[in-house]
């Protein structure tokens, strides 16, 4: 992954553009890659999936992704019902990992939302929007690209 793909003067000059450098392989067989991937596909695409609220992009665009759940204390035995029910600061954090489009992917998305409970639900559909807007980008590129995709990520603070 890069965080900064290219530099350019301001007259579109390009100065600098990185690589991507292969620094370890794992020994992982094409076969097991393969299952591995469609897993990651179903966790998005099937109805069942606990990523489901990435699914439909335009363009027929296929995310694949994988959700979860980080702990933030343990709550006991005897757990509250209800999630309301729990200091926030006790909260779960949530998070979502997706690519796109999944079989050529050219986008990374990871959401962390703190005490956000479910990643499902909750950093999953913050995902969405970032896919949507840089899908929307990409049709017609425009220099703020990177702005705007920061400006979903931070709520427009």
């Amino acid at each position: 992954p890069f965080v900064i793909k290219r530099v350019e003067d301001p007259y579109g000059q390009v100065l600098r553009e990185n690589q991507p450098e292969l620094i370890e392989q794992l020994p992982v067989s094409a076969d097991s890659l393969a299952q591995l991937q469609r897993g990651l596909l179903g966790v998005v695409q099937e109805k069942r999936g606990t990523g489901y609220a990435m699914r439909r992009l335009p363009g027929d665009v296929l995310a694949a992704g994988k959700t979860g759940t980080a702990q933030v204390v343990a709550l006991g035995k005897d757990p509250p019902k209800n999630e309301e029910d729990i200091k926030i600061e006790h909260r779960d954090h949530a998070w979502f990992a997706t690519y796109l489009p999944a079989e050529n992917p050219e986008l990374v998305i990871v959401v962390l939302v703190e005490h956000g409970g479910n990643g499902g639900s909750a950093a999953a559909p913050i995902a969405r929007e970032i896919a949507l807007r840089y899908l929307e980008k990409r049709r017609a590129p425009d220099p703020n690209t990177v702005a705007e995709l920061a400006e979903v990520v931070s709520g427009g603070d």
